[in-house]
């Protein structure tokens, strides 16, 4: 492998790596999807070129050993040399994806990864391979691939865990749509347990949802479009038992005089569990924190893990951070630089879609458009733009509760289907004027409704700075 392809190599990895460690709480758009994507098939083909380089030097110490143990006059030399590279596990295919995925990699490091290499049956000229896990009592990351048979390219959809009676018992923390080219492609997906590990079943199904549709990625496929695929998997409940500590906090965190309770924090092989809850007597409604990230070790070796993630489980929230199972007992330190808040009587967002024009907003830096398609369906878009002196704001979460009022106090839900919509167009916005942070559709049908249309903002990216660190280990 050349010094530029192992340069690219490594370029790809660290913007990655920032990327995924930032990745905001909302829905991933599907211009993101999309670059991923691009970038994981560019990965793949430089892993190529390095394995063909790795696989002929291996051939060539190979046929030296075989020619040493014949100087030598031992029969035995053939064997010898093939006896390391028959025990090369499956796993170590994996290695390029996990190289900068902290969790994954150090729980490989800590041999807690668990080789299981077991296939579906083929449907439709696809087959899943499940060839590695790690579980706790949180979740579960599994090592899989697919290999698709077919001349067309397919995509995942959706990936969950069921028992026998096909009631889920795992959900994904991020779905990752990856497009699936002819021949085997890797993946690896989280999924956090639904419920109490203890209540989990001996064994339980991995059912992976192959789109026959690869052209949008951005929502899951119809029914009729899917293929779906099994795997049982048996789980080892004192391992994962045995796997993770759970530690009470009960302590609170004050940022720009708001409070965050931290209740309890789970540290496992699947990665830290911190679950937060905010205080009932704040004076303003907290969306999130800022640039929340566990830092690992002391000050003077300490490793950042930013917030890929909020799950709920069973009412409680929960903020899943990567961890480092080669450092079971570091110092573990939760810094923030501040919170996205707005006092709950900015939280209404008023918009006339007949005159495009957004009439009421907590500031202004939101704009409106109304896109119609051949069918007549209608989609608001709302861009959000920022600059120099807002850019905290980039990162922050725009989220419209799903029912909204007409002018004339009547209930409507927007939907959540891109009709005959290109999402290409709505989704990727213009380089003109301000940056802006990305466009949120909201399709609301045909009908022509009373003007003016009023939404409640569930999250706002209203950022207030305030860096804040608290001890949890």
């Amino acid at each position: 492998m050349s010094l530029r392809e192992e340069k690219l190599l490594e370029d790809y990895f660290n913007e990655l790596s920032l990327e995924a460690e930032r990745v905001p709480e909302s829905r991933i758009h599907a211009n993101v999807h999309l670059a991923l994507n691009r970038g994981s098939q560019h990965v793949r083909k430089l892993w190529k070129k390095r394995l063909w380089t790795a696989t002929t030097a291996v051939v060539i110490t190979v046929l030296l050993l075989v020619s040493a143990g014949s100087w030598m006059g031992e029969g035995s030399g053939l064997r010898n040399a093939l006896k390391p590279f028959s025990k090369m596990s499956r796993l170590e295919a994996y290695l390029p994806l996990v190289i900068q995925d902290t969790t994954v990699w150090s729980a490989y490091e800590a041999r807690l990864m668990k080789q299981v290499g077991v296939s579906s049956m083929e449907k439709e000229g696809h087959v899943l391979t499940v060839d590695g896990m790690i579980a706790d009592e949180m979740g579960i990351i599994i090592l899989y691939s697919v290999d698709n048979k077919t001349e067309h390219t397919t995509r995942v959809d959706h990936l969950s865990l069921t028992d026998n009676t096909g009631t889920i018992k795992g959900s994904e923390v991020i779905e990752m749509r990856e497009k699936l080219e002819l021949g085997s492609t890797m993946n690896i997906t989280r999924l956090t347990w639904g419920g109490e590990a203890k209540d989990l079943p001996e064994e339980v199904e991995v059912l992976l949802a192959v789109s026959t549709n690869a052209g949008d990625n951005s929502y899951s496929a119809n029914p009729e479009e899917l293929i779906n695929l099994s795997v049982p998997i048996r789980l080892d409940k004192k391992a994962m038992e045995e796997a993770g500590q759970s530690i009470t906090l009960n302590r609170a965190l004050v940022v720009a005089g708001q409070t965050i309770d931290l209740k309890q924090m789970y540290t496992g092989s699947t990665g830290i569990y911190l679950e937060t809850a905010y205080n009932k007597n704040n004076t303003q409604d907290i969306f999130g924190m800022l640039k929340p990230r566990i830092l690992l070790g002391d000050d003077r070796d300490s490793e950042g893990f930013y917030l890929p993630k909020q799950v709920q489980k069973e009412g409680r929230t929960f903020n899943v951070f990567k961890n480092d199972s080669t450092k079971p007992k570091a110092p573990l330190r939760l810094t923030v630089d501040g919170i996205y808040a707005l006092e709950s009587s900015k939280r209404e967002l008023i918009i006339d879609t007949d005159k495009q024009q957004i009439m009421k907003a907590p500031d202004d830096t939101l704009t409106v458009n109304v896109e119609e398609a051949s069918d007549g369906h209608r989609v608001i878009v709302l861009k959000r733009h920022w600059t120099d002196t807002n850019k905290l704001n980039s990162d922050g979460n725009l989220v419209l509760n799903i029912l909204f009022k007409d002018g004339k106090g009547g209930i409507h839900e927007y939907d959540q289907s891109p009709n005959q919509f290109n999402l290409n167009d709505l989704l990727i916005p213009q380089k003109d004027g301000p940056t802006v942070a990305g466009n949120n559709l909201y399709f609301i049908g045909k009908d022509k409704l009373p003007q003016p249309l009023t939404f409640t903002l569930d999250s706002y990216p209203n950022a207030i700075k305030d860096v804040k660190t608290i001890p949890l280990r």
